[in-house]
């Protein structure tokens, strides 16, 4: 019975994700090819991945236990050659890519950045949040690039439908479903303004919310106050916030030294990918008493009552189910369409003005030094960078600092 309702699951995102299909039927890789993915494993990655591993060798890590469907990881095990491993292990991965034509295709930046921070090399890698990209401009930093990385966070429809709408939209979905609360009359803080953070703050207002920002960078704050949010100073939003959302790409967005500045009855509530967008201190803090599900109550210094949100992870996955399934589809589509156009094309020997074209422009990491490339080349967004990552254009909060 559990299988035929699974089924039926199934056929259902099937039926709302044709895009997708398409991309899918047309998707014809060389044989040999081998993928190590890090994704969340809910109801509609499902007939995503199952339809891969019959194209190509397919090794599957999850992003998180909470966004992960248990019924849908045993119907991988049952009705696909995928190889599962609930926990990740750089081991595990390259044992998997050996004497393969290997891929990894990460959310997150940790597989990529195990792998340089080994010097162990691929023919490509791709990313898809800006937390990991941040992670990998980090590894970077310390060890020389090995293989090409394409960033596809910013394909165009991704960026336009998934950062920029979807988010927000499935966002304060969860936020209602997990609190039984609106927005309406609440004042709403939004730490950064990028794509991810203006759908939130443009979502927020249409639902009721009186919705403020603030971003360390210029043209981010110059956006903002054209579409008609107040930009405060960092310290008064986190004072005047009833409900306080970090979308910031970095870790440690929100510290612990913030909780004395929060008003009574705040919630805190993260839409980064990385829990680590508020600190671990606040997430593990000693006060936590569960109040419903995915609500927590925390004691604050000064004596205020603040609430975190489904202990700081990615609310809209953690606690709902993130983009809706037919939004979704443009972004798993887009990913197929480009991997089949480019995979066979990518490896870690070619010449600088071959590996230079992104996958998805503007952002791309390249094997060239930078005396091989020339600035005009590249859409610039930030010349105090180090050297190994200056040839990387993407900055979606250009002012947040790197991660420390």
């Amino acid at each position: 019975m559990v299988e035929e309702s699974w089924n039926r699951h199934l056929r259902w995102v099937e039926a709302h994700t044709p895009y997708t299909k398409e991309a899918l039927k047309k998707f014809a890789p060389p044989k040999g090819l081998a993928l190590v993915v890090r994704f969340h494993v809910d109801l509609k990655m499902i007939p995503l991945l199952r339809d891969l591993s019959e194209k190509l060798s397919v090794k599957l890590f999850p992003c998180h236990a909470d966004t992960t469907d248990s019924l849908g990881w045993e119907y991988l095990e049952r009705h696909t050659d995928i190889s599962l491993e609930k926990d990740w292990s750089y081991a595990s991965a390259r044992d998997f890519l050996s004497h393969k034509e290997g891929y990894l295709c990460d959310l997150g930046g940790e597989m990529i950045t195990d792998f340089l921070e080994r010097g162990t090399a691929i023919r490509a890698a791709l990313e898809g949040t800006t937390s990991g990209i941040r992670r990998i401009e980090e590894a970077l930093v310390r060890h020389p690039l090995s293989f090409p990385i394409l960033d596809w966070n910013q394909a165009p429809l991704k960026n336009q439908i998934h950062n920029e709408k979807m988010v927000g939209f499935s966002l304060w979905q969860t936020f209602t479903e997990v609190t039984r609360l609106s927005l309406h009359g609440k004042r709403v803080g939004v730490l950064g303004f990028g794509p991810v953070g203006r759908g939130i703050a443009r979502t927020a207002r249409a639902l009721g919310g009186t919705v403020a920002v603030y971003d360390p960078s210029r043209e981010a704050t110059v956006n903002a106050k054209f579409e008609g949010y107040p930009c405060l100073s960092r310290k008064e939003l986190l004072k005047s916030s009833q409900v306080l959302v970090t979308a910031t790409g970095t870790d440690s967005a929100l510290k612990v030294k913030d909780l004395e500045l929060l008003c009574e009855g705040a919630f805190l509530v993260n839409a980064g990918h990385s829990e680590s967008e508020i600190d671990p201190e606040i997430r593990n803090h000693g006060s936590l008493l569960p109040v419903l599900e995915h609500v927590e109550e925390l004691s604050c210094p000064g004596g205020n009552t603040a609430y975190l949100l489904s202990r700081g992870r990615l609310l809209n996955l953690s606690a709902g189910f993130g983009d809706t399934i037919n939004a979704f589809d443009i972004t798993t589509c887009q990913l197929v369409s480009e991997a089949h156009k480019r995979l066979s094309f990518l490896g870690p020997n070619l010449p600088p003005q071959l590996s230079a074209p992104a996958l998805f422009p503007p952002a791309v990491y390249t094997l060239g030094s930078l005396d091989e490339i020339e600035p005009a080349d590249l859409p610039w967004m930030g010349s105090e960078r180090p050297a190994r990552v200056q040839n990387c254009s993407l900055q979606v909060c250009p002012g947040y600092p790197s991660r420390s």
